[in-house]
């Protein structure tokens, strides 16, 4: 959001395919993190209020965050979704897609030859470190 931080430029689609999706809503205000700074990663995130109301239905759901103290053991599987490119600097599929991957300790992908110290406390670590399936592929 950081170069297009204005909500009349944005759209929030909703359901399991990009086109057409099952729902549109236009974006009233988008509130980045106070403490996210571009370019780096650490606290990218940011929340959207929508313009309307979101009617949930059987391809439309809530998602379930955790709590900001819960942690995660590592080596356990976790299901990631999205609309990334199953190749390298391929297209985006119209369909969402859905991964098993693995948590990784941020020790190991602060190793220089992973990531080389870019993932703070605050960030998971997950995929597979042969390479394969992630939240990109």
């Amino acid at each position: 959001f950081f170069s297009m931080s204005h909500p009349q430029k944005w759209t929030a689609t909703f359901g399991a395919l990009l086109k057409p999706p099952s729902l549109k809503r236009s974006i009233k205000t988008i509130i980045v993190h106070e403490k996210y700074h571009y370019p780096e990663h650490d606290y990218d995130i940011a929340l959207v209020q929508l313009s309307k109301q979101v009617e949930f239905t059987s391809s439309i759901h809530r998602v379930c965050l955790p709590e900001p103290s819960q942690t995660f053991p590592y080596n356990i599987f976790a299901v990631i979704t999205g609309w990334g490119a199953l190749t390298n600097d391929g297209p985006a599929p119209n369909a969402l897609q859905e991964a098993t991957v693995k948590l990784i300790d941020s020790k190991t992908c602060n190793r220089k030859e992973v990531y080389d110290g870019d993932i703070t406390p605050r960030m998971l670590c997950a995929g597979y470190l042969e390479g394969g399936v992630d939240a990109c592929q």
